[in-house]
């Protein structure tokens, strides 16, 4: 039996007046297997498409997905989603929230049992551009946030180009646990990242830690917890010791991340 939070697309019609509305959620509460979302957008030749993808994560201004088709980083799509009250910025009175986003990135992920595709969507409003209407493979790139808290974006001349690796420089508060070989906490320390990534961070420790140990990387605002393999360990300029850490576990929230400070980087 399918849980009640979840939307097929057969279940959607046009008004948004069927469907069902699942608990309401929080993203500190991490738990999003029984959320589902309704994916829509158009191909070259105004064909719609969509497809029930399953929410991984979700804040007012951002959501990560799991689909099994891809689609292209840059395009816009709608979402209908069972969004929890305190995460909407209107429509409170409707069981489902309609939404457009911008796709972020879009890359393969899972198994043999379970391949697809996780994707980032930047939430930017009721409406898309007048643009889409005429060109719905438009390339868009974030150009800001508005007053609302949801992304504001703007044509490319171009199609996008997803980047290898984003960093984005923000402290982040978090807490390291060093481990053993069982994966039981030796000690904890209380830090803060240098810069971080959807798959990993650089993060200012004490801890003696080197290249090859495990670590789990933990973090409040956004939630977000991941067993950590050590990278790099190097001392800076400022004399202070930074290891670089893989997220081996989950993917890291960034749509999370408030003004996010972005700067390129490639692998």
């Amino acid at each position: 039996m399918r849980h009640k939070s979840q939307i097929s697309v057969d279940e959607v019609d046009l008004d948004g007046q069927r469907g069902v509305f699942g608990p309401e959620r929080s993203p500190a509460s991490n738990q999003f297997a029984d959320l589902t979302a309704v994916l829509k957008g158009k191909d070259k030749y105004f064909k719609p498409w969509s497809e029930t993808a399953r929410v991984t994560s979700l804040s007012k201004s951002g959501a990560g997905l799991f689909i099994k088709k891809p689609c292209s980083a840059g395009r816009l799509v709608s979402l209908i989603i069972a969004m929890p009250i305190d995460l909407r910025r209107y429509d409170n009175d409707k069981r489902l929230y309609r939404i457009w986003g911008l796709v972020q990135y879009c890359y393969e992920a899972g198994g043999e049992d379970d391949a697809g595709f996780h994707v980032g969507v930047a939430l930017i409003g009721r409406d898309a551009p007048d643009s889409y209407a005429k060109d719905p493979v438009q390339s868009y790139r974030v150009s800001g946030m508005g007053r609302d808290g949801l992304w504001k974006v703007e044509e490319l001349d171009s199609p996008f180009k997803q980047r290898v690796s984003v960093r984005y420089w923000n402290q982040i508060d978090a807490t390291l646990f060093q481990l053993d070989k069982k994966q039981r906490t030796i000690e904890s320390e209380n830090t803060i990242t240098e810069n971080i990534s959807e798959s990993g961070a650089s993060v200012f420790t004490d801890l003696r830690v080197y290249v090859g140990e495990h670590v789990r990387f933990q973090s409040s605002s956004p939630a977000f917890s991941s067993l950590s393999l050590v990278r790099h360990r190097r001392i800076g300029s400022d004399n202070r010791t930074r290891i670089h850490l893989e997220f081996i576990e989950n993917t890291f929230p960034i749509l999370d991340v408030k003004a996010p400070i972005e700067e390129e980087e490639e692998d």
